[in-house]
């Protein structure tokens, strides 16, 4: 997913909503010949996100949307627990910028990571993989259907363009989206820069609820 991109210069990319139309196309159905129904990607003017059913590491059935992002502060990105790779170093930088962003933020912001290998980390698995590397109990850890996955993978954008690549879990960038749910802003950056970088950067979208005057001057100071 996204393995061509390429940050010159820039440590962090924001995302507006007419980026993400641009950037966004239509994935049918893998493993089958009948076409997934698309989602919507606005909705009476708003960013809109699918409300597709996923089972968390509890093995409790959520909606994505409903339960887990609607009015919140999010973060969202994809892994494995049998990744070799960049799975297990970017939770451990995301629970890093968790704890700065406890220290300059009134709200809570949910941290939501979603299997690329669904069909062995089942609940359980990912409740291991949650204990092993430090997350918060807060944290949701999802497993599904890979169809739907795969279609909700691609809907937040990360995908690489070239099917072969996309289709392979362990091509996979270590990106991570952040978005205020409230106010429609949405970006999204390397999960593996500095955790302050990233935490800056999360603080300028979730501005709505941040202490600081600066969010970004704020985490600074640490």
């Amino acid at each position: 997913m996204l393995k061509h991109f390429t940050l010159t210069n820039v440590t962090v990319v924001a995302l507006t909503a007419v980026t993400a139309v641009a950037v966004f196309v239509l994935l049918e159905g893998i493993g089958s010949n009948e076409p997934l129904e698309p989602w919507p990607r606005f909705v009476n003017g708003k960013r809109a996100f699918p409300n597709v059913e996923l089972v968390n590491q509890h093995g409790e059935t959520v909606r994505f949307y409903d339960d887990l992002v609607k009015d919140r502060n999010v973060f969202v990105y994809f892994i494995y627990t049998r990744c070799e790779g960049t799975c297990v170093p970017t939770t451990l930088n995301l629970v890093q910028v968790q704890k700065l962003l406890q220290e300059n933020i009134d709200e809570d912001v949910r941290f939501i990571a979603i299997t690329l290998d669904p069909e062995h980390d089942q609940p359980e698995v990912l409740e291991n993989y949650r204990e092993q590397n430090g997350a918060g109990d807060d944290w949701v850890f999802l497993t599904g259907d890979f169809r739907e996955i795969t279609q909700l993978r691609r809907h937040l954008g990360f995908y690489d363009l070239d099917p072969e690549i996309d289709a392979d879990k362990t091509e996979h960038a270590s990106l991570v989206a952040y978005g205020n749910d409230r106010t429609g802003r949405w970006g999204a950056a390397p999960a593996l820069l500095p955790p302050k970088q990233v935490a800056s950067a999360a603080l300028l979208v979730f501005a709505e609820y941040s202490k600081k005057s600066d969010p970004a001057d704020g985490l600074a100071a640490h």
